[in-house]
């Protein structure tokens, strides 16, 4: 679905009777393939590489999955970046919560589950990059745009919130942060990503063990070459 002219294109996924599985929904995957051509550029230099950004940016996913959330206008649902969460960043990268609120970074992906666990209509746009948080170009980037009022019918005047612990943009960021932290598959990408650091460092360690091992190894050897040459026979 899509307008002319070059307007937002809307990334359907399966068929308009789909249901609201949570598991349809994954963002992650999306932003892996938009990272493939690096990855397989890689292989063959080492050199570090951008992630390959599609020409269109403005390609998204919305959840649920059935018709009328896919035929909802979301210009007007409020954005949410991951910056906005994440306690490592600083304000003026994009965090709006104080750093004992926030998670220390929360992905796309994170966001998407804690909305769907609440039941809260949303549009991944998972090319798009915080300009404020020049890292969010390579680095954890995307946006999430959240409905947060809606229309029972149209001759309502004004629009009421879709949950109720939530009326502003400021609660939002509060309860996304309560829920992310609840994930369990969170939890378990954080484990491993421990598990992995421990692991690096560990090998680092271990090589630099090892240069200081033949750095000293050379020393003793030269330092021994130099004594076998003053050793001789006296001029008389």
């Amino acid at each position: 679905m899509g307008k002319k002219g070059g307007g937002v294109r809307v990334k359907q996924i399966g068929g308009p009777k789909g249901g609201m599985n949570p598991s349809a929904m994954n963002p992650q995957k999306m932003m892996q393939e938009a990272m493939g051509d690096m990855m397989k550029s890689g292989m063959n230099n080492k050199a570090l590489m951008m992630p390959q950004i599609p020409d269109d940016r403005s390609v998204l996913q919305k959840w649920p999955l059935n018709r009328s959330c896919q035929n909802e206008p979301h210009d007007k649902w409020q954005v949410v970046w991951p910056s906005n969460l994440d306690s490592n960043k600083t304000t003026k990268e994009g965090r709006k919560v104080g750093k004992t609120v926030g998670l220390p970074k929360p992905t796309l992906s994170d966001i998407s589950e804690a909305l769907q666990k609440i039941g809260i209509r949303h549009a991944i746009e998972p090319y798009k990059f915080l300009p404020r948080d020049p890292a969010s170009k390579w680095d954890n980037f995307g946006r999430v745009r959240v409905e947060l009022k809606t229309y029972l019918d149209d001759d309502d005047p004004d629009p009421i919130p879709v949950h109720p612990e939530i009326s502003c943009k400021n609660d939002l960021y509060k309860v996304l942060c309560r829920e992310i932290g609840k994930l369990d598959s969170r939890k378990v990408r954080l484990e491993v990503e421990r598990r992995k650091a421990l692991q690096e460092e560990e090998e680092r360690k271990k090589e630099e063990a090892e240069r200081i091992k033949e750095i000293k190894a050379k020393g003793a050897d030269k330092k021994q070459g130099g004594n076998s040459k003053k050793k001789g026979k006296k001029k008389k």
